[in-house]
């Protein structure tokens, strides 16, 4: 089945609180409780926040005890494993949190910049330049912040992505530059996008890239290009019923008196 790829804002302000999550083991609970009050539907109902910061909460811990594992073994396997759960639980949390466009199927930003690593063949010679051009602008997500990284994260978490990877984005400071790129009548990322993707999907990409890429340079954001079935993946575990129910409860009266 071809890959299809979701384009996310990921606020800075995010990474920074699960940086502190992973850092500051006696501020998690609060901290959970900051991410899931981001949620659109928060002040409607206290309830669903403390159930979702309970989620919240199991996913990064398991996302720390990998952390902890890889500290420990200073193996190169499972300081990928931390990475790639990681960027997936905060890929999670920004779609959560904000909107997300669709790309299509088999369309992305991985293909327009390393079409090697999805067909096996190379750049057509006329729009080589154009994807050349493209590389500088779309990066690997543990570049964003030496907080949340280790040595070789970059090895798990390629640019181009994969299968049930969140791994490629452009950064904040570039989001602008990509807009132009995909703006105007004879937009400049045509041809190549035309040459992979073929012309109505070319078309069909742009305007969902464009909005997206738009909305990230509007609010500071990182564009976090990310695989669908890393969402659905996280999205299917459930937190501990007990913690929903008493231990995030008392928190929230705690932090509401």
């Amino acid at each position: 089945m071809s890959q299809q790829r979701l384009l996310v804002l990921l606020e800075p302000s995010l990474l920074d609180s699960v940086a502190r999550y992973l850092e500051h083991p006696r501020k998690r609970e609060a901290i959970a409780l900051e991410l899931a009050a981001r949620a659109p539907d928060a002040a409607r109902s206290a309830e669903r926040t403390v159930q979702r910061a309970a989620g919240i909460s199991a996913r990064l811990d398991g996302a720390a005890r990998l952390r902890e594992r890889a500290l420990a073994s200073g193996a190169e396997d499972d300081a990928h494993e931390y990475a790639r759960r990681l960027w997936s639980e905060i890929a999670l949390l920004a779609a959560t949190h904000g909107p997300s466009w669709g790309e299509g199927v088999g369309r992305s930003f991985g293909l327009l910049t390393h079409p090697e690593r999805f067909t096996g063949q190379g750049t057509p010679t006329p729009v080589r330049h154009l994807s050349r051009a493209l590389r500088y602008l779309l990066t690997s997500v543990s570049a964003l912040s030496p907080a949340l990284s280790m040595p070789g994260s970059e090895h798990a978490l390629p640019a181009w992505g994969g299968a049930g990877l969140a791994s490629g984005c452009v950064p904040a400071d570039f989001t602008e530059w990509l807009g132009l790129l995909l703006s105007g009548e004879r937009w400049p990322l045509e041809p190549l996008a035309k040459e992979l993707f073929g012309e109505r999907a070319a078309q069909a990409w742009r305007d969902s890239a464009r909005r997206a890429a738009l909305a990230a340079h509007r609010h500071g954001a990182h564009l976090l290009e990310v695989d669908l079935s890393a969402l659905r993946a996280q999205r299917s575990e459930r937190p501990p019923a007990s913690r929903e129910r008493g231990l995030w409860s008392a928190t929230l009266e705690a932090r509401v008196a």
